[in-house]
């Protein structure tokens, strides 16, 4: 072992400077970094990148009757807006898809 700290980044890359501004940052902090963008044609952080769960509108609807039984908020476990899951994908654009594949 060298002793060497590394991470690897599955960073959410809107534009180049985005990329610039992570890459300036670790070598700030002098860690070596493997940074992956993720790409996709919304560029909705986060929303599109939480699976979409079969059982999902089940599962929100129990925690909802859940939440109201014991005056709680709900909270289904799930990494969605609010703790719910997704039950739907997202609309596609393939112009932006190519923007950011263009980067």
């Amino acid at each position: 072992l060298t002793g060497a700290t590394a991470i690897m980044d599955h960073l959410l890359v809107r534009n180049m400077d985005d990329l610039a501004a992570a890459v300036a940052a670790y070598k700030a902090l002098g860690i070596r970094a493997y940074i992956a963008p993720m790409l996709g044609d919304d560029m909705q952080p986060c929303v599109n990148y939480i699976p979409l769960a079969r059982d999902g509108s089940g599962r929100n609807a129990a925690a909802v009757t859940k939440a109201a039984a014991t005056g709680s908020a709900c909270d289904c476990g799930a990494l969605g807006q609010g703790g719910f899951f997704r039950t739907e994908k997202s609309v596609r654009n393939p112009d932006v898809t190519q923007a950011n594949l263009d980067l």
